[in-house]
């Protein structure tokens, strides 16, 4: 039987596009695999904090500690925080892919193609959509960006009709290099965000309240977009 490593000699970027397939979570997991991988998704084009992939990195309490793998980001480590909590509970899911965003952000090492962040309010709230925002277009120089507030979607805030109000700087999303915007439960009340945003080609609002007038506004601020999706 040959015993040739043919997945070792494959070129990075050849690695790296297999990987950008996974989940970032998932991703960053082959890093145990082989010392070949150890920084190969560090250079993906794609990031997906989706936390489908959570419950297969952290299992049930009674068999974290002996299954688990700690995960190096750079001089950061990301573990499970041993809690005795309930693996059922979609929130917990999110908020363990979320805590960890800053540090896989920061770790990564190229320019990315596109990046999907699944996140609860808590997130819009404490200022953290903003800031992945504006380090995705100015830093990654991302194309394509998704968002998807999953208050809504499991119910955790029935009070509210819609997900957590849009409200962002103006002319968030101006980055030349950005094409695609995607988002899920949101209560769009501003177009100031799209001002001056030429550039992009692809808007996707699943889910949203969104006045006729904004999205009026919304696209008469974007001079070259092709597909609207709603």
């Amino acid at each position: 039987m040959a015993t040739d490593d043919f997945i070792s000699n494959l070129p990075d970027e050849v690695l790296a596009t297999i990987i950008s397939g996974l989940p970032a979570i998932e991703a960053i997991r082959t890093t145990i695999l082989s010392k070949r991988l150890k920084d190969v998704w560090r250079n993906v084009f794609r990031l997906d904090f989706d936390p489908k992939g959570v419950k297969k990195l952290f299992p049930a309490p009674n068999q974290r500690r002996s299954t688990v793998p700690v995960i190096q980001f750079g001089s950061n480590v990301c573990h499970d925080e041993g809690d005795d909590i309930d693996d059922t509970d979609p929130r917990e899911e999110i908020s363990r892919v979320v805590k960890n965003i800053d540090n896989v952000l920061l770790s990564h090492e190229r320019n990315l193609i596109s990046c999907r962040i699944v996140h609860l309010s808590n997130s819009y709230r404490s200022g953290d959509v903003e800031k992945w925002i504006k380090y995705l277009t100015s830093e990654k120089k991302v194309q394509e960006l998704a968002f998807l507030c999953d208050d809504f979607q499991h119910e955790f805030y029935p009070v509210s009709l819609f997900g957590w109000g849009l409200n962002l700087p103006s002319g968030i999303f101006s980055c030349r290099t950005l094409q695609s915007l995607e988002f899920t439960n949101y209560d769009i009340r501003f177009h100031r965000p799209f001002h001056h945003c030429h550039n992009l080609k692809t808007l996707k609002l699943y889910y949203c309240d969104i006045s006729s007038e904004t999205l009026e506004a919304i696209v008469s601020s974007c001079d070259f977009m092709e597909h609207l999706s709603l």
